[in-house]
């Protein structure tokens, strides 16, 4: 999908969104993001629904260290999993804007803290400049890794997430994304074809491109 069509997608549409549509539960949803520099790439994806005690929750990859199982809370405006040992729901990502004070941000690389913004943020990406939702995270006890900043957009998902490394910040931006019914790409796309045919000589082929 073009820049243009993404953009419209988001703009339209931010005003009016609930922290649902910034991560969006259905199964098969699929993202990948990349680091430009590194070419270091992750996917985040979303598997099937799992039906726990009424409830339904869906499964997540890629997104935290762990699999997990999560849904959203409409309620509270944030992602909850379903920590199976003690058998209760914990947020794991937080969608309403606070004015101060920081979330708890479980299985993260190391223990972490979470703050929505309460002003909306610009994502300036491959897929940008698009409004987005940021959220920035502080860390304890370890100083060359953590997450950063996320950012979101509407009907869409995370745009870029902020890691910290040893060798400074390193941002990873969404190259492809398929959520629902829409696929979308953010980096330059080409394509060709090509047909063979028998050459009059038996021991060749010609192969036009």
């Amino acid at each position: 999908m073009h820049k243009l069509l993404v953009t419209l997608l988001v703009s339209t549409t931010a005003a009016l969104a609930s922290g649902g549509e910034f991560f969006p539960l259905e199964t098969g949803n699929t993202w990948t993001y990349r680091e430009a520099s590194t070419g270091q790439s992750f996917t985040v994806r979303v598997g099937l629904p799992v039906l726990i005690e009424d409830t339904v929750y869906y499964s997540l990859r890629g997104y935290v260290e762990t699999p997990v199982l999560v849904r959203f809370d409409e309620k509270n405006n944030q992602m909850v999993y379903f920590d199976e040992e003690r058998r209760l729901e914990i947020p794991l990502t937080v969608f309403a804007p606070m004015e101060s004070g920081w979330w708890h941000a479980p299985l993260r690389p190391c223990e972490q803290e979470g703050q929505t913004a309460g002003r909306p943020g610009h994502y300036t990406g491959a897929a940008g400049p698009i409004p987005a939702l940021e959220i920035r995270y502080r860390a304890f006890g370890c100083a060359d890794t953590g997450v950063e900043q996320e950012q979101f957009a509407a009907n869409i998902g995370m745009l870029r997430r902020t890691v910290q490394t040893i060798a400074g910040p390193r941002d990873f931006d969404l190259v492809f994304a398929r959520v629902g019914c829409l696929r979308l790409g953010a980096l330059p796309e080409a394509s060709f074809s090509a047909a063979a045919a028998l050459h009059p000589r038996a021991d060749s082929i010609e192969i036009t491109m």
